[in-house]
């Protein structure tokens, strides 16, 4: 696999996504692409927000215009160079996206010719999955190439 993006979102649990998937590209001597994908604006202001950018949810709608979207995708493209930083690799390649989440991936890898997906995925409940989706089964359903799925708890 020449190849490998790592997708990781704002939780907690990114920092294992990362490092597990930034290992395996490392024993298979893989470049890696480190992806976050902005979907929703107001995802960022919901309770399932994760605020370790220093966000701390939006008050409402209103603030959701276009200065704040650029912000998001500043703060996105820093806490990629962070993790970049925490992996002590300067040759990763990262990248922020707008769009559906698993679009997003897949559209990446696509472009970027990656030979496999790293993702987590958060082990929400059935009434979560329900009305916000499953990134993981739209992929398992939408890929045409391997995925790597790390379970987060």
């Amino acid at each position: 696999m020449k190849k490998i993006l790592i997708a990781i979102d704002y939780a907690l649990s990114a920092r294992k996504v990362a490092e597990q998937g930034y290992a395996l590209g490392k024993a298979m001597n893989s470049d890696i692409v480190l992806l976050h994908v902005i979907e929703d604006a107001g995802y960022y202001s919901s309770t399932v927000y994760d605020p370790i950018m220093g966000f701390a949810g939006f008050t409402n709608d209103a603030f959701l215009d276009n200065a704040a979207l650029q912000n998001i995708e500043k703060e996105a493209t820093q806490f990629l160079a962070k993790t970049k930083l925490y992996l002590q690799d300067d040759t990763i390649q990262s990248a922020v996206v707008h769009g559906d989440i698993a679009d997003g991936i897949l559209e990446t890898a696509k472009k970027e010719h990656c030979d496999l997906i790293v993702i987590g995925t958060h082990g929400r409940s059935r009434i979560e999955e329900l009305f916000l989706g499953s990134t993981a089964h739209h992929l398992i359903k939408k890929a045409t190439m391997p995925l790597f799925v790390i379970p987060i708890k």
